[in-house]
């Protein structure tokens, strides 16, 4: 039996190269008696054009500027941690209590949360400036620490990355979206269909076709899996 893609853990670009694999293995079968030409030649368009799309949004100036700015942005971050360890050492107990309850709120989303990709830090790093306005001891803490200059700076850092984000993909998102759609949509039914042929005339072609995809899904499932556990909200230990 075929299993489960985490299709929509799928990066566009995952969904891209796991569409190519997966119309190479079908190709196999004769898909014009079987009656899949129909949803296998609309995956391989939808397919088609989300790699067009992908290319569109790969623009060499775009891309530099969003690193540029996400590079702004990590060094925000590392500067606001880097005066909390030096604050939390001073020989003043308000300043280390303070110290500290800002260090355990960025520890909520990750202490190292500036290495993860672009997308899930600007999550985080939006949950923690929403956190630290929100909240008066922690409000408290900054106005202690004299850290008023130190947010605006990360918020002026989170808002240059939102724009460039939405420079280089905001246009083509939901069609993105709507081609990945398509694509999960047509191999839902090869899939079924594939795995009752199976059930009903068993075939050493179908059996190899199902042990195939499975590999690839297991393969691109596994990949989801690895960047989960990667972005997971542990906080790490500060000495």
């Amino acid at each position: 039996m075929i299993s489960n893609p985490f299709y929509y853990k799928f990066h566009p670009s995952e969904f891209y190269e796991f569409s190519v694999r997966i119309i190479s293995i079908l190709n196999a079968l004769d898909t014009e008696i079987l009656g899949l030409s129909k949803p296998l030649s609309e995956a391989s368009v939808a397919t088609k054009r989300l790699g067009e799309m992908l290319k569109l949004s790969s623009g060499k100036d775009k891309t530099y500027a969003l690193l540029k700015a996400d590079s702004l942005r990590n060094d925000a971050i590392s500067a606001i941690k880097h005066y909390l360890l030096a604050c939390q050492k001073r020989n003043n107990t308000t300043w280390q209590v303070s110290a500290k309850l800002l260090i355990e709120a960025i520890q909520k989303y990750g202490w190292q949360l500036e290495k993860d990709c672009i997308e899930e830090e600007s999550s985080k790093i939006e949950m923690l400036l929403n956190d630290l306005k929100e909240f008066p001891q922690l409000k408290e803490a900054l106005d202690t620490l004299n850290m008023k200059e130190w947010l605006y700076e990360l918020e002026d850092a989170q808002r240059a990355v939102d724009l460039h984000v939405r420079n280089c993909f905001g246009n083509i998102s939901f069609e993105e979206s709507s081609l990945c759609k398509e694509i999960k949509n047509s191999y839902d039914l090869v899939f079924r269909y594939v795995d009752v042929m199976q059930q009903i005339q068993p075939n050493r072609i179908y059996v190899q076709i199902i042990n195939k995809i499975n590999q690839t899904i297991d393969e691109f499932n596994s990949e989801v899996r690895s960047r989960a556990n990667k972005n997971g909200l542990i906080a790490e230990a500060v000495d």
